[in-house]
């Protein structure tokens, strides 16, 4: 999810990451059913080779899990807020699960429409 933050989230000059407007893929990952949604899920996933559909939502929502993750911490630059993460404990993570899947429903309201 983190390689794909600064790949699709915009960093500000203050090393700030923006995902306002969200990204593609940000509402890509709002779209996925509720019940997809665990963070116990993205923490034991790993990647195959080649990448497999449960690769690619696994992606979408550790992307997503991600950019709630930095919009928690909205002073944080970028550095900081890898600090926090990194050093964050699998049971606070999996502590924000609710709250996540929320966000994800808010933000499936700012998407634009398709053509």
């Amino acid at each position: 999810g983190l390689a794909h933050a600064v790949e699709w989230i915009t960093i500000d000059g203050d090393s700030l990451l923006r995902p306002d407007p969200p990204p593609e893929q940000l509402c890509l990952a709002a779209a996925l059913p509720e019940d997809r949604r665990s963070v116990a899920r993205l923490l034991a996933w790993k990647h195959a080779y080649p990448p497999t559909d449960e690769d690619r939502e696994a992606r979408l929502l550790s992307f997503s899990f991600v950019a709630f993750a930095l919009e928690r911490q909205p002073a944080a630059t970028f550095r900081e807020w890898l600090l926090l993460l990194s050093h964050a404990e699998p049971a606070t993570l999996r502590s924000l699960e609710a709250e996540w899947s929320a966000w994800l429903d808010q933000v499936t309201g700012e998407c634009r429409p398709g053509p």
